[in-house]
């Protein structure tokens, strides 16, 4: 029996399987959280624009709610 990962999505916070290439809810590609060990990384470096750029990216927000994610971790 194979087990699921399932994350939230960046985008419509509902929870998806971390294997999905799309959330099946909204469409976001590249879905789920499971980025927050790499930008708890690149916070503890000091390396917060990186974080929000990868964020930004990945999540399609602006530079606001990417510093107040990457704030929140």
């Amino acid at each position: 029996m194979a087990t699921e990962k399932l994350g939230t999505c960046w985008n419509c916070q509902k929870r998806v399987d971390e294997s999905d290439e799309t959330c099946p809810h909204c469409g976001q590609a590249k879905p789920f959280r499971g980025m927050d060990a790499d930008l708890l990384k690149l916070k503890e470096r000091g390396q917060i624009v990186d974080a929000m750029k990868r964020v930004m990216r990945v999540s399609g927000w602006g530079l606001k709610e990417s510093k107040d994610y990457i704030d929140a971790l």
